[in-house]
């Protein structure tokens, strides 16, 4: 064998050891990885975590095909487009109604007199059965002795909800987007001892 082909021999051997050892730590980094990804099949079901329950669906959910629009949750669905010349002089409330159309909206209602928390409950559910029966669906959850959280998956129908609950007699004011809007013939809060 002559000096050129040992030398040969030499360069491609040592070519051949660096491939064969890079080849081996791209497969040790990739095992790592990989075993990193499916750790969670080595725990049991009792030792699952939020994080862990989380990458399982991730893992579920990779191969499926988007959902539609409507059907992805609320803070994934995109914003309705709102056209500007529909409304008549800068209708705030009107603008209002088609920015919060199918997001959750919460308000507030003001029981008037000096009720106790009971007595809210049973009014706040009286609005809530009458708004039922109109076909609106609302939440109801009283916050203070006087105060009615109202939660409502179509925001867009908060101002009909305001309208009913005005002309209720025993409410004082309705809160909405940091807007009061008072009841009946009121145009400020009633103070109560």
């Amino acid at each position: 064998m002559t000096a050129s082909n040992q030398t040969r021999l030499h360069v491609f051997s040592v070519t051949l050891l660096s491939y064969l050892m890079t080849l081996t730590c791209l497969m040790i980094f990739l095992d790592a990885e990989t075993s990193a990804k499916f750790k969670i099949k080595k725990k049991s079901i009792l030792d699952y975590d939020d994080a862990d329950v989380e990458r399982l669906f991730e893992q579920w959910e990779e191969n499926d095909e988007p959902l539609e629009p409507d059907e992805l949750p609320e803070w994934k669905q995109p914003s309705p487009q709102i056209d500007l010349s529909k409304f008549q002089d800068g209708d705030v409330e009107e603008m209002l109604k088609m920015s919060k159309k199918k997001k959750t909206l919460m308000m507030f209602a003001s029981v008037s007199g000096n009720p106790n928390k009971k007595e809210t409950e049973s009014i706040s559910q009286l609005w809530q059965m009458s708004l039922f029966n109109a076909n609106i669906e609302v939440q109801t959850y009283v916050v203070s002795e006087n105060r009615v959280l109202l939660t409502l998956k179509d925001g867009s129908l908060a101002w009909d909800v305001k309208d009913f609950l005005i002309q209720q007699d025993r409410c004082d004011f309705v809160t909405i987007e940091g807007k009061e809007y008072f009841a009946k013939d009121r145009t400020h809060r009633v103070q109560t001892s």
